[in-house]
């Protein structure tokens, strides 16, 4: 049960910072996310895993982004 909890929070956390960072990229130091989507992704990755001392795939925060924005 905690696992899935954990896996759970974890989502909502890669889905926030994406959003945080597509609703103003340049902020962020991006231009535009296209571009740049493999360092958004890499920075989700360390925010990720320094919150919850965890090592996470890219492959994941791809997974999520994609089922949520189809990106």
């Amino acid at each position: 049960m905690a696992k899935n909890n954990t896996e759970c929070q974890q989502r909502l956390w890669i889905l926030n910072d994406y959003q945080s960072i597509i609703e103003d990229p340049e902020s962020y130091g991006y231009p535009n996310i296209e571009e740049h989507m493999d360092e958004v992704i890499a920075d989700i990755k360390e925010d990720v895993e320094k919150v919850f001392c965890c090592k996470i795939s890219e492959g994941f925060i791809k997974s999520q982004i994609k089922v949520e924005y189809g990106r």
